[in-house]
Formats: structure tokens, sequence, C-alpha cells
């Protein structure tokens, strides 16, 4: 299985090979990752270049609504369109609901997005950074 990482934020400089080596090792040979860079509009050509996909965090804010979020956003639609099972971490998360019309609870917005595990029946969570809190789902 390929999981594609799309990088929406970088780690300081002094970490980053050490964030690179721990993505990666998984203990798992059925696993293969690749990282594309969004926050520098590094995108895959299709997203189904991968079987799977992860969006990580970022000292972006969902609501800065820059270029590669917007194109990001686009994508997430796509993936979830076409099944493909999505995760993401901290402002990952944020993108995701951002991007189905997820509920801000701090920002009173009346939206609404749906997360889902494929293949089993469906499940939600909710989470928090920054003042930004995932209300419905």
């Amino acid at each position: 299985m390929k999981i594609g990482i799309l990088e929406a934020g970088l780690p300081p400089e002094e970490l980053d090979k050490h964030a690179k080596n721990f993505i990666t090792r998984t203990g798992d040979e059925g696993l293969e990752f690749e990282i594309y860079t969004v926050l520098h509009n590094q995108f895959p050509e299709s997203i189904h270049d991968c079987d799977g996909w992860m969006i990580s965090g970022s000292r972006h804010g969902v609501y800065e609504n820059l270029p590669w979020m917007l194109t990001l956003q686009d994508m997430v639609r796509d993936i979830r369109a076409a099944g493909l099972p999505l995760v993401g971490i901290c402002f990952g998360h944020q993108i995701i609901a951002e991007a189905l019309g997820g509920l801000d609870a701090n920002k009173k917005r009346q939206l609404y997005a749906e997360c889902h595990t494929p293949g089993s029946g469906g499940s939600a969570t909710t989470g928090q950074s920054r003042g930004s809190q995932l209300g419905v789902l």
C-alpha cells in the first residue's frame, strides 16, 4: 500500500531528517510512502498516485485561504468522491472539515461534514487546535 503524505508544514531544519525517518519507518514492509510538500505547491499528478492520504499539521490557519490551501481543499473533495482513505493531523483535520463543509464551533458557521472510515460502517471524531474546534461532523 502506498501512502501519500501531504506536507502542509515543515519541521525545523534541525529536525527535518529525523521527521522523515520517523514517517517512513513503520516496520511493515507492505507500506510505501511518498511525500508531497503541498505547502510549496508540490501536489501529486493524480489522487490515484497513492492508495491513501495523510495531511500533516501546519503553522498556517485554515482560514488564511492561501492558494495552496484552496488546491488542497479541491484535492480533499476529489479524494472523498473517489472513496480513498484520508486522515488529517491537526491542521490536516481542519482543512478536511473546511473542504467538506465542517463547522468550526468558535466561528459559529453553520456547515456540515461527514468523516468516515471505508469498510468500517462509518465513524466520527472531533478535535481542537489553536482555538479552532471542530464541532459538527
